[in-house]
């Protein structure tokens, strides 16, 4: 009976932290999309910024 109840335990705990270890993954992963969405948007606010001042040039000429 404790032998049963000793497996049925540490089956449990190596659910548990594979359950953690994958959820530690995802949240990773979703960290490297956050920052590729940011540099993402620097960029094109950089490149609005560039268009902009190209369409100032122009305007004078």
């Amino acid at each position: 009976m404790t032998i049963i109840l000793i497996i049925v335990t540490s089956l449990g705990l190596l659910i548990a932290w594979t359950i953690v270890i994958f959820n530690f993954g995802g949240y990773t992963m979703a960290k490297k999309i956050q920052a590729e969405i940011y540099r993402k948007q620097t960029e094109a606010k950089n490149l609005a910024g560039r268009l902009n001042q190209t369409r100032q040039k122009l305007d004078e000429m």
